[in-house]
Order: structure tokens, then C-alpha cells, then sequence
């Protein structure tokens, strides 16, 4: 019945990242390399899916093909006999587990250390109580173990009656009864949209952490200063959600002294007439297309021209915060149409975790550093 916890499915992350998900980075890193994709795109498919389904000869030349793409990545990829406990990990911890090894044996791995080693920690936490859920003799015993569990409240805790509430609705019912019950509840949807978005926030909120004590110059004035927090998505008197793509593009207009988005529309690379740059912008701000990466590099370029370190490190800087700005705003989206049908002020409220996330974090480092231990929970 529990198939997957917090962690999402990597997928849905890789493309609200803007990345090709799926099979797609495959085919990308095959295209780049001038190489033939083998297996074939079907089987790399079943092997993200289902890898039980897929033959040892088949599993071979995909470890030849990541070794050809990445010669360094195939000695750390997991054999059979590396993974015990794989039946008690749900198919989004394999997959994010098989992330960080890419992220590690490639240059991405001198970024955010600690973010990472964080991320495998609260995968193995997660792991942990997948175990504990799955060894639960019936149905409600394991929704009531999940509900009650400290990585549960850690996410939630802002939904004081949504666990009561479920509690009230699995009570005395077969298993099910309590999984056709819980598919068509929107407080368990809301529960379940909450906790992933809580828990991608904490992630964020880490790695900004990390950054913000290791680059203090130029954005952050003083200790325990968050620059996302101020990107975070808010709901207007109107109604419309302020997307946190159009809150970064603000500050950018604001930094710039641009006087009107039309004005700041002229500044947008390419040779493309005032009306159709304005057209292009808000359609940015509104969040319906996100420019590609290129585009926010050539832009950020004529921005902040490049005439010294600092004004390298500031433009990467932005460029970073844009990356991520994009990202919640894809992720936001995804829950706003996706068949969860969470409340938008529920959506956003998950968002704004964040701020509680940051301020544990940096709280939990003073103590940390004070004791001597420097390990954040």
C-alpha cells in the first residue's frame, strides 16, 4: 500500500529542475558522447522501473554504458549484494541514492558536500522507518506509526489536525477499505503534498545554509540571513499566487534600477523587437515558460558585466538563485495541476516551511559548533 514516503520520485525532480528526466539524460549523454544508446531506451526504461524484469545481459551493457559515459562512475555503481536492506527502501530512496553517486564521482560533488551527506541522512532515516511502517501488522498500524513518527512531525508539524483527522477516518478499517478511503481524502493528499514539499524545502534550506556560512560576501550581511526566504511564493488579496520566478525577476528589476518591466525587457539578450522581449518576460513572470539556462547566463552577462572576481562571483550568484527560483516555481506548478489537488494556501504554507527549516538549521549549527560536534539533524 506504502509504496513511497517523502522523498518523491527523482524524476519529478529532475524535470523541475529543468533537466531531462527519466530516460531522457541517457539519450542526452549518448547524443553528446557520438554514442549508440545500449540497451536500448525501452530496457533502460524497464530498468529504472522495474530492474527485477530486466535480464543480466541487459544489466551488463548498461554498466558498460555508464562506464563509457563516465569511467569513474561504474566502480561505485551498487552490485546486488551492496544493497540488503533494498527491500526495505522504497524505489525513490534507490533512486535518489544512485543521484548522489553520479553527483559525487563528478565535478558536481565539490558542491555542497555537506548538503549531500545530509541528503543520504535523511534517506537513511527515511529507510528506517520504512522498515519499521512495513514490519506493522495491519493497515492502520502502519498509517498510524508513519502519522505519529518524528520525521512525520519534523515536515508537518504546521498541520496540527490533518493526523488526528486521518487517524479518525483509517479507524477499525481493512486494508483495503483504508487504501480506497485514504486515494479519495484530500486531508491525506494534503498531508502527503505537504511532507514532500516540506521535506524538498529542508533540503534547500541546507544547502543555502551551507552556502551562506561558507560565501558571506556580497548578498549576505550577517549570520543567519536567508536570501530565498524573500523568494518565497505568497497568495495576493486577488487571489493570484506571486511565483517565486516573478519575485527573483523583481528584485532584479529593483537591483537594476529598472523603471518599468518594459525598460527592463530592452536589457534581454537577442534581437528581438521590444514587444515580443516585454511578451517574453512576463510570460517568465508569470511562470508559463522558464528560460532555458543559457538564456539567464547571456542575460546576467550584459547585466553584471564581467570586470573583476567579484563581479564573476555575483552573477554566478543570481544564476543560482534564478535555478532555484525556477525550480520551486516548476515544483509548485506540478502540485497545482497534478491530480493531488492540494489547496494553493496549503501549497504555499508547505513552501514557507522553509523559514522554520532555516531557522532549526542555523539554530542547530550555533549549538553544534559551540559543543564541538558541527553535525546538523
Amino acid at each position: 500500500m506504502i509504496n513511497n514516503l517523502f522523498f518523491p520520485p527523482l524524476p519529478i525532480v529532475q524535470s523541475c529542475m529543468g533537466l531531462p528526466d527519466g530516460t531522457g539524460m541517457f539519450v542526452q549523454a549518448a547524443r553528446s558522447k557520438g554514442v549508440k544508446l545500449n540497451p536500448s531506451e525501452k530496457t533502460i526504461r524497464k530498468l529504472l522501473i522495474n530492474p527485477e524484469t530486466v535480464g543480466n545481459s541487459s544489466r551488463l551493457k548498461f554498466r558498460n554504458f555508464v562506464s563509457l559515459m563516465s569511467p569513474s562512475l561504474v566502480d561505485k555503481l551498487p552490485n546486488e549484494d551492496d544493497l540488503p536492506d533494498r527491500l526495505f527502501m522504497t524505489w525513490a530512496s534507490i533512486q535518489w541514492r544512485g543521484a548522489l553517486i553520479g553527483i559525487r564521482s563528478s565535478i558536481g560533488g565539490d558542491f555542497f558536500p555537506a548538503t549531500f551527506d545530509y541528503i543520504e541522512s535523511l534517506l537513511d532515516r527515511e529507510n528506517l522507518l520504512f522498515k519499521k511502517v512495513v514490519d506493522q501488522e495491519s493497515a492502520e498500524a502502519k498509517i498510524r506509526y508513519l502519522l505519529k513518527n518524528d520525521i512525520a512531525t519534523m515536515l508537518s508539524s504546521e498541520l496540527r489536525g490533518h493526523p488526528q483527522c486521518i487517524l479518525e477516518i483509517i479507524k477499525g478499517k481493512s486494508s483495503v477499505e483504508i487504501e480506497r478511503a485514504l486515494l479519495s481524502n484530500s486531508v491525506w493528499r494534503e498531508f502527503m503534498t505537504f511532507s514532500i514539499v516540506s521535506l524538498l524545502m529542508r533540503i534547500i534550506a541546507f544547502a543555502e545554509h551551507e552556502w551562506s556560512r561558507s560565501f558571506k560576501k556580497c548578498i549576505y550581511e550577517y549570520p543567519g540571513q536567508s536570501y530565498l526566504s524573500k523568494l518565497l511564493p505568497t497568495l495576493a488579496d486577488s487571489g493570484n499566487i506571486h511565483k517565486p520566478i516573478r519575485k527573483i525577476l523583481s528584485r532584479w528589476r529593483e537591483l537594476h534600477d529598472f523603471k518599468s518591466w518594459e525598460e527592463m525587457a530592452e536589457s534581454l539578450p537577442g534581437a528581438s523587437d521590444i514587444s515580443d522581449k516585454k511578451r517574453k518576460l512576463m510570460g517568465w513572470c508569470s511562470g508559463e515558460h522558464i528560460p532555458e539556462h543559457g538564456v539567464i547566463e547571456d542575460w546576467l552577462i550584459k547585466l553584471i558585466p564581467d570586470a573583476g572576481d567579484e563581479e564573476r562571483y555575483l552573477r554566478y550568484l543570481h544564476y543560482s538563485f534564478f535555478e532555484v527560483a525556477a525550480f520551486m516555481t516548476r515544483l509548485m506548478d506540478y502540485f497545482l495541476k497534478s491530480k493531488e489537488q492540494c489547496k494553493p494556501e496549503c501549497l504555499i504554507d508547505a513552501f514557507n516551511t522553509f523559514n522554520r527549516h532555516f531557522a532549526e538549521l542555523d539554530d542547530a549549527s550555533a549549538k553544534a559548533e559551540a559543543s564541538g560536534t558541527n553535525q546538523l539533524d
